[in-house]
């Protein structure tokens, strides 16, 4: 009677084993069996670094939240994929997402909004090395480059009449896509460049010469809104909690940010392959998790202006989107 108890034994001891190995094998990962679930299209742009920390301190698992991160060619192509339902959440300017919502509104719900400082300048006006260009207004019937888009041509213009110039009197606007607007600068394409980060300080590390800086927020606002990011509201009722949830994540990646400085630009490195170089000496927007009342009366400023620069149909309040 004890060895075929034993063998009974034995058996049992290997089916438990096996159950416990198959169970293992099936489980889900942890960050897949997530509460909550944000498909981001991973644009290579500045404004999502709090995004990016969230993503490599964990605060993502954290908030049960997890990331889908979906590989695109553009800016543009972000926006299309937010607006056509395949996309959760974008981190853009007011320029580009709002027109959408104006159009069809109810589409998005805003968080974190961003701004350029005078103590982090992001908005520069530049020449090459060799240019005999010693102040703007050596610009006087010369070109002045920048980047393709309503929004960025309107702020080109305000900027160079801050400093004196007006366009088509004074100098030519010339516009390039946003990827080739080093190419065409150092190529002679045109005498000077407007730009921002971290497109600035990729051309400064390669010669160019600053003429002026902090344009955005000397000559249109001060502090300069620059975006937010736009969360899509059918994800929001979806997934109840997502928003706060997500809130949480900017609000501790937001305060890493700003307590390890030199870590957060390592992620810039890391997440955006941005060179080193650039990534120490660019200067870097301020999120505010919890806009007060001015900051969304200055975020309303700027839009308003835009609606007169034309660049949008009619005005939108910003704050309800901000809830």
């Amino acid at each position: 009677m004890k060895r075929p108890f034993l063998f009974l034994i034995l058996g049992l001891v290997v089916v438990l084993v096996i159950t416990l190995l198959l169970n293992r094998e099936s489980k889900t990962p942890p960050d897949m069996a997530a509460a909550f679930t944000l498909r981001v299209p991973e644009v290579k742009f500045m404004g999502l670094l709090p995004l990016y920390v969230a993503d490599e301190q964990g605060f993502y698992r954290e908030e049960d939240i997890h990331v889908e991160w979906l590989p695109i060619n553009s800016p543009r192509e972000a926006g299309q994929l937010f607006f056509a339902g395949q996309a959760d959440l974008i981190m853009s300017t007011f320029a580009s997402m709002l027109p959408a919502e104006i159009r069809s509104p109810g589409q998005l719900t805003l968080l974190v909004p961003a701004y350029e400082s005078m103590n982090q300048p992001g908005s520069y006006l530049l020449v090459r090395p060799d240019s005999d260009v010693k102040a703007a207004s050596d610009l006087k019937g010369r070109s002045v480059g920048t980047y393709q888009g309503p929004s960025q041509r309107a702020y080109a213009v305000l900027c160079m009449t801050g400093l004196g110039l007006t366009e088509g009197r004074d100098y030519q606007l010339v516009e390039v896509s946003s990827a080739n607007q080093l190419q065409a600068f150092f190529g002679g394409s045109f005498e000077a460049l407007f730009t921002v980060e971290t497109y600035a300080s990729t051309a400064i590390l390669q010669g160019a010469k600053v003429i002026e800086s902090q344009l955005r927020p000397r000559f249109i606002q001060n502090p300069f809104w620059v975006g937010s990011i736009a969360l899509s509201k059918a994800a929001v009722a979806q997934q109840p909690g997502l928003k706060e949830a997500l809130e949480r994540a900017m609000e501790k990646s937001v305060r890493f940010i700003a307590q390890n400085e030199t870590e957060a630009r390592g992620i810039l490195v890391l997440r955006m392959g941005t060179d080193r170089p650039v990534a120490e000496r660019c200067g870097l927007y301020t999120w505010v998790p919890h806009p007060s009342e001015e900051n969304l009366r200055q975020i309303q400023e700027n839009v308003d202006l835009l609606v007169k620069d034309g660049v949008f149909e009619h005005s939108i309040e910003v704050a309800p989107l901000f809830e």
